[in-house]
């Protein structure tokens, strides 16, 4: 009889420890206040043969928010998919390219809150959560032919102008 091949694989806490500690770290440093304090709960697992999309891309993580049957049967809010590939080759892609990957994964969750800015809760009293979009969708070809024509664009090219300080990729496979 023929297996279904997995392709996600939870990582568990406890067998992934240096894996979590960053997790925790990361969101506490950056992300804890954004999220207004509210603490949600997110899962690692590894994603399987994983493969590049039609422009030649390779995703390396995605951010889900559970369902709410699995919130209540697992308890987790949000799960980070990180590809097999960074796990296996940590040696490669160094801490900070995996810091980098989590940072990023991390801006996606995102709490809901009301008009006047207090958390959404639901019928069990814990806090609403959702996916958050990138600040940022866009051609270089457009900005080459067109400039900075929109504002998050502008405020992007600003932030990139300010960091020129800390190149971005030139250390990133040395960590």
């Amino acid at each position: 009889m023929a297996r279904k091949k997995l392709s996600v694989i939870l990582l568990e806490r406890r067998e992934q420890p240096e894996l979590y500690a960053l997790l925790d770290e990361t969101y506490k440093e950056q992300h804890q206040e954004r999220m207004k304090d509210t603490k949600p709960k997110i899962a690692l697992a590894r994603k399987l043969g994983w493969k590049a999309d039609k422009d030649g891309r390779q995703i390396l993580g995605q951010c889900r928010r559970v369902t709410e049957l699995d919130r209540q049967l697992h308890g987790f809010d949000f799960v980070i998919l990180v590809h097999e590939i960074v796990l296996d080759n940590k040696e490669t892609f160094g801490v900070k390219l995996l810091r980098a990957l989590i940072d990023h994964e991390l801006c996606h969750c995102s709490v809901s809150v009301d008009e006047d800015g207090q958390v959404k809760k639901d019928e069990t009293g814990k806090p609403v959560y959702r996916i958050r979009k990138h600040d940022l969708e866009e051609f270089r070809e457009i900005v080459k032919r067109h400039g900075l024509y929109k504002n998050d664009l502008a405020h992007f090219a600003r932030v990139i102008v300010e960091n020129q300080k800390r190149p971005l990729f030139r250390d990133a496979l040395k960590a």
